[in-house]
């Protein structure tokens, strides 16, 4: 976690913000943080290859952890880029609901929520509803790594419930980006007369990513997504996307389609190969 309570002042204290402070008070006294969550003794990592952060002294059942380097580092990147105050980084307030959001916009009343491991949808869907029944608007931003061509089905309904986007953190290019989930689809030539289509992939997904994010300013909303009431939060982000044509692809290496040849093209039921393949393997072409 990215904060700790000093158990002598009560102050709170941010590990990338004041990382000499917070060592120089470690040294003197190792007992000297406390988790704001569950009050547990703390310890102080300052790590060198890690972002530097807090970690409980002893495990125990307190849900905020654990947490990876790119979970905190996405949690440091949004504290900084909405100018987070010391209490809206990790919030408190909303325990006595259940929530424990990554970043908490008071003065708009705008969770943030950052994303880097894969939950169910329906876990997903559950707490943007718990956010939107007690009127708060949830901004989800996911890491880049798992916009693959298996998209996960939490992302899937995100990308449905923000009217066609979702919002990745780049790591490399410590950047947020628009991205829009697009159909994977490949041409099938001719064959035997029979004219050609494309083939689309209902479960496969290709993406479209939009220009960086500059405009940190949010915009609240709401969908009633299924008939159900769901509050959001989004980017001023409608000229950022890129004029790109729809992105075609082979079929996945899974697929068990009767009629796709191994290099991706129709065949007949009664070849291995495509027409192309065949001519090749025997010479002709």
């Amino acid at each position: 976690m990215l904060t700790a309570i000093n158990k002598n002042n009560g102050e709170r204290y941010i590990s990338w913000e004041t990382p000499i402070m917070i060592r120089d008070i470690y040294l003197k006294d190792r007992s000297s943080f406390k988790c704001p969550y569950c009050s547990e003794e703390l310890i102080f990592i300052d790590g060198k290859d890690v972002i530097k952060h807090f970690r409980h002294k002893v495990e125990n059942m307190c849900e905020h952890e654990p947490e990876t380097k790119i979970h905190l580092e996405m949690k440091e990147f949004i504290a900084k880029k909405f100018n987070l105050s010391n209490e809206e980084i990790e919030y408190t307030k909303l325990l006595k609901y259940g929530f424990k959001p990554d970043g908490f916009i008071e003065e708009q009343n705008i969770a943030l929520e950052v994303q880097h491991s894969i939950i169910s949808k329906d876990k997903f869907l559950e707490r943007t509803k718990k956010y939107s029944e007690y009127s708060i608007n949830v901004l989800w931003i996911f890491d880049k790594d798992m916009i693959k061509e298996s998209i996960p089905s939490m992302i899937k309904k995100a990308h449905e419930i923000y009217y066609g986007r979702i919002y990745v953190y780049c790591n490399e290019a410590k950047a947020i980006y628009p991205v829009h989930l697009i159909p994977i689809k490949r041409w099938i030539k001719p064959f035997n007369e029979h004219g050609g289509y494309f083939k689309y992939y209902k479960n496969k997904k290709s993406s479209k990513f939009g220009n960086r994010i500059d405009n940190f300013k949010l915009k609240k909303g709401y969908n009633d997504w299924k008939e159900n009431e769901y509050h959001i939060a989004s980017f001023y982000d409608k000229k950022f996307w890129k004029k790109e044509e729809e992105i075609k692809v082979h079929p996945p290496d899974d697929s068990n389609s009767d009629n796709t040849c191994e290099c991706g093209e129709y065949k007949s039921e009664e070849y291995d190969l495509c027409y192309e393949c065949n001519m090749n393997q025997r010479g002709y072409r």
